[in-house]
C-alpha cells in the first residue's frame, strides 16, 4: 500500500472520490453510499482508512451514518461547513516536504490533579503520556503532547506512533463522539524552544483539543507550532 506519508493521504483520494460521484450525478441526495468494506476492497485500504473519510465527510455534512441502515448523501440544504484544523501530517505532505514523527516520551504515570480534573479522574488514576515531535524533512514543525486514559487503551503504550498516526489508533478502537479546540497564540517554554529548535522569543501556535467517546473524556493533546514554520490556510467548498 505504498509508504506512510501515502496512507496518510489515502482518505482524502477516498473522499474526493464520493464528492466527485455526487458531482457527477452517480449518487443522488438521499441515495446509498458504498459500504466501508465495498470502498476498501475498491481502494485496497483497509476499512480504518475508509472509516477516517467517512468521519471527516459526515462532519462536513456531505454524508449521514444511520445505524442498522447504512450511509448516505446528506440534502445540500442541510449541509454544515465546518472548519477544519490541519492534520499535522497533511500539513506536511501537501507542503511538499518529507514527513517523519518521533516519539520523545511514551510511559505510564499518575495524573497530576488538574489534568485528573480535566479527564474526570479520580485522584492517583494513571494515565499514558506521549510527547512527539513532529518533522519536514529533519526540521522540527511541531510538538505534541497527550494524555490518555490507560484504562480504555490498556494497549496505547504498545502502538507504533513514529509509523502510524495517532488518530488510526484511536478510530480502530473507539466512536469518537466530540471534540473540543482551544487556539491560542503563546511563547514557547525553554523545554519546547529546546525540541522546536528555536529561540524562546518565538511565537507560537497552541492548539488544545479534548476529545470524547464511551460517554467520557479520553484524552488531552496540546501541539505546539512555531508561526514562521506553519500556515493554517482554510479553503471550504461550498459545493459537493
Amino acid at each position: 500500500m505504498g509508504n506512510a506519508n501515502a496512507k496518510g493521504t489515502l482518505y482524502i483520494v477516498i473522499k474526493n472520490n464520493i464528492k466527485q460521484r455526487i458531482k457527477n450525478q452517480q449518487l443522488s441526495v438521499g441515495s446509498l453510499v458504498p459500504s466501508e468494506n465495498e470502498l476498501a476492497a475498491e481502494f485496497d485500504v483497509s476499512r480504518i482508512t475508509v472509516r477516517r473519510a467517512f468521519r471527516e465527510l459526515q462532519e462536513e455534512g456531505v454524508i449521514r451514518r444511520i445505524k442498522g441502515r447504512g450511509t448516505y448523501v446528506s440534502n445540500p440544504s442541510s449541509r454544515v461547513y465546518n472548519v477544519q484544523i490541519p492534520n499535522v501530517q497533511e500539513f506536511v505532505i501537501e507542503a511538499g516536504g518529507q514527513y517523519h514523527c518521533q516519539v520523545i516520551m511514551l510511559e505510564r504515570e499518575v495524573a497530576e490533579p488538574k489534568m485528573a480534573e480535566r479527564l474526570d479522574l479520580a485522584e492517583d488514576t494513571e494515565l499514558f503520556h506521549l510527547i512527539l515531535l513532529h518533522k519536514s524533512d529533519d526540521a522540527p514543525v511541531a510538538l505534541e503532547e497527550r494524555f490518555v486514559v490507560s484504562d480504555l487503551f490498556p494497549d496505547f503504550i504498545h502502538y507504533d506512533f513514529e509509523n502510524r498516526p495517532v488518530i488510526d489508533y484511536f478510530l480502530e478502537r473507539a466512536i469518537l463522539e466530540r471534540l473540543e479546540h482551544r487556539i491560542n497564540a503563546v511563547m514557547v517554554s525553554p523545554t519546547e524552544a529546546d525540541y522546536l529548535d528555536i529561540s524562546t522569543d518565538v511565537t507560537a501556535l497552541l492548539i488544545e483539543r479534548q476529545t470524547w467517546s464511551f460517554g467520557r473524556p479520553i484524552n488531552y493533546t496540546r501541539i505546539v507550532l512555531p508561526s514562521h514554520r506553519f500556515e493554517w490556510c482554510v479553503n471550504v467548498d461550498m459545493g459537493w
